[in-house]
């Protein structure tokens, strides 16, 4: 009985603690989402056709 209560806190422990890291890492990723999408644009913007 002990060993089950032990067993269900540990599971629940660890989903918190995989929650928390997935936050962090989702966290971490919006800025280079939006250097990614800066980058994109600015490349888009020169157009210029070069004919000799």
């Amino acid at each position: 009985m002990l060993d089950q209560m032990i067993q269900t806190q540990a599971s629940i422990i660890s989903y918190i603690d995989d929650f928390k890291l997935m936050m962090v890492l989702s966290l971490a990723a919006v800025p280079l989402v939006l250097l990614l999408r800066n980058a994109q644009a600015s490349a888009e913007g020169n157009h210029e056709m070069v004919i000799e």
